[in-house]
C-alpha cells in the first residue's frame, strides 16, 4: 500500500522519480538519536532515543554495502541541523531517526494540542517560548549548533528547495507522527507534502508515536527488503511488517504508525 495525497501530488512524485535518475547525488544522509536541544527537553520532556541510534547503525551498513562506500551515521553531538541542512541536497537516501513534533502556527498562536515524540501534550496557554514552531506542521529534533538551534523545520525545508529541489530517491521520517497534519483539499498539510514539494518522489512517515527499539527491527528488514532482495518500497515495508507479526512483536502499536507516501518503485 502506498498513499498519495492527491492525484496531483502522485504525478508530482512520478516526475520526481524520472528527474532523480539523471542526478549526481549518492550519498547517503543517515542521523540517529541527536543530542537534544534543551528547549525540546525541558519543554516536551524527551530523553535521548539509543534505539534510535541503532536503528542508524544498521541502516549505515547496510546501504555501505549496497552504494559500495561507507556511509557513517550521524549520531549524538554529531547530528547537528547545521550538517544535515549541508548534505540534504547531495543525499540520494536520507533516513532521520529522532523525535519529531507537530505544529501549526508561532508560539503566540491559539492553544492548541501539540505532539511530542513520547505522548500528546495538551496545552491551555501559549507554547513554550523556547521552541521555535512552523508554520507549517512538522518539526525534527536535531542536535543545536551557534548557527542553528536544532528545530528543523518544515517551513526551512521548504525555504530551501523552492527553487533547488532535493535529489532523494527515498527520505524516511523514523520519528513520531511525522505523517500528521491539518486535513485540507489537497490531502495532509505537514511534513509530507512539504517534501513532495521539495523533489522527493518516496516518503517512509509514521501516523502515531513510534517506539525507537521496535523501529529498529522494522527499519533494519525494510532496507533489506528493498535494497537487497530488490522489491519496491511499497512491497518492502509490508515484509518488514510481516516480519514484526511473525518474528518479532505483534503488537501493531510498534509497526503499524509507518506508510509509503508518494512513488512505490
Amino acid at each position: 500500500l502506498l498513499t498519495a495525497p492527491s492525484i496531483q501530488s502522485l504525478e508530482l512524485a512520478y516526475q520526481h522519480r524520472s528527474r532523480i535518475q539523471t542526478a549526481n547525488a549518492t550519498e547517503a544522509l543517515i542521523v540517529g538519536n541527536p543530542t537534544l536541544p534543551i528547549a525540546f527537553t525541558e519543554s516536551n520532556g524527551w530523553e535521548p532515543l539509543p534505539g534510535a541510534e541503532d536503528e542508524a547503525d544498521k541502516v549505515s551498513d547496510t546501504l555501505s554495502g549496497y552504494l559500495g562506500t561507507e556511509v557513517k551515521a550521524l549520531t549524538q553531538d554529531e547530528a547537528t541541523e547545521t550538517v544535515v541542512k549541508q548534505r540534504l541536497h547531495t543525499a540520494r537516501f536520507i533516513h532521520l531517526a529522532t523525535h519529531g513534533t507537530l505544529a501549526s502556527g508561532p508560539a503566540d498562536s491559539n492553544p492548541q494540542t501539540v505532539s511530542s515524540g513520547t505522548a500528546d501534550i495538551s496545552s491551555a496557554a501559549p507554547r513554550p517560548t523556547g521552541l521555535q514552531y512552523s508554520t507549517i506542521p512538522g518539526v525534527l529534533a536535531l542536535a543545536a549548533t551557534s548557527e542553528d538551534d536544532g528545530t528543523l523545520t518544515a517551513d526551512e525545508l521548504l525555504e530551501m528547495t523552492i527553487t533547488n529541489p532535493l535529489n532523494a530517491e527515498l527520505v524516511v521520517l523514523s520519528a513520531c507522527q511525522t505523517g500528521q497534519g491539518p486535513i485540507t483539499s489537497d490531502g495532509v498539510y505537514g511534513l509530507s507534502r512539504t517534501l513532495l514539494t521539495a523533489g522527493v518522489p518516496t516518503l517512509v512517515v509514521s501516523l502515531w508515536n513510534a517506539s525507537d527499539t521496535h523501529t529498529v527491527e522494522l527499519m533494519d528488514e525494510f532496507y533489506r527488503q528493498f535494497l537487497e532482495e530488490g522489491k519496491d518500497k511499497a512491497q518492502s515495508l509490508r515484509q518488514a511488517m510481516l516480519k514484526m507479526i511473525n518474528e518479532g512483536d505483534p503488537n501493531p502499536q510498534y509497526w503499524a504508525a509507518f506508510t509509503i507516501v508518494g512513488d512505490a518503485q
